[in-house]
């Protein structure tokens, strides 16, 4: 799992960084920004098989650095769903985890679900709840509402609410990070230096020191998985095969 998901940063290019907010920087795209990336591409190509993957990744990072037990048992419990179920059951699964209201912009089923409740949210907050109109979204005819919906939004502002499309803002926003991180690092990643300079507080700290809890959270992911050490915040030791069993035998199926 950790070898698929890092497989395109394992580069000799890596190996040349001795600029601590330049190794900062990589190692927020190779635990955070890519695993996002393949969130997004999963959902939109229906791939079952990578989805596992990510969330046995997720898993891990619950457990870890984020200290969120119940998403990890979340986690968890969808890996059951995908891969412990009659092979049939598993294909069905794999196939209908995203969906499209359009024939394009595949969507996660629980963000269809989402984009639902806001319209119904909508509807009950609306001063004309008596309408027609607004009568529709509590009604099985909620399915041909959404795909008016999207035709509309499609139509009138480039893209569907519900497929999440890269905005202009969004463009210019990541050009000034991109300005920012330059300004910070320079072009020259291989000149050494000890500080990461893009700590939250705005003070410089030295990321090879310190709490690797906190300072250095790569570390902090595989120790825990393999129970070196204690989750964040507990002070109890635990491999993941023995925190996934407990969670199964004691928690999730106890009839």
């Amino acid at each position: 799992m950790q070898n698929r998901l890092q497989l395109h940063f394992d580069c000799t290019h890596e190996m040349q960084v001795e600029h601590a907010t330049g190794k900062v920087i990589i190692e927020f795209l190779k635990y955070a920004g890519y695993p996002e990336l393949q969130w997004q591409r999963t959902a939109r190509t229906v791939n079952g098989s990578r989805q596992v993957e990510l969330l046995a990744y997720s898993f891990h990072l619950y457990r870890s650095i984020s200290h969120k037990p119940v998403a990890a048992q979340i986690s968890l419990l969808g890996l059951l769903a995908l891969c412990c179920t009659e092979p049939e059951v598993r294909k069905a699964i794999f196939a209908t985890f995203s969906v499209t209201l359009l024939g394009d912009n595949f969507q996660y089923i629980d963000r269809l679900v989402e984009y639902i409740n806001k319209i119904q949210g909508d509807y009950m907050k609306s001063a004309h709840a008596a309408s027609f109109g607004a009568a529709l979204d509590i009604t099985p005819l909620i399915p041909a509402l959404l795909h008016v919906r999207h035709v509309f939004e499609t139509h009138e502002l480039g893209d569907a609410e519900a497929s999440e499309p890269v905005t202009t803002a969004m463009l210019v926003a990541a050009r000034k990070l991109q300005n920012k991180l330059l300004s910070i690092c320079g072009r020259d990643l291989t000149i050494s230096t000890t500080h990461n300079e893009c700590w939250h507080t705005g003070i410089p700290v030295d990321c090879s020191r310190g709490d690797y809890h906190i300072r250095r959270p790569p570390e902090c992911i595989w120790k825990v998985a393999r129970g070196a050490v204690a989750v964040k915040g507990r002070s109890r030791r635990e491999q993941w095969r023995d925190f996934a069993t407990r969670m199964v035998q004691e928690h999730f199926f106890p009839y």
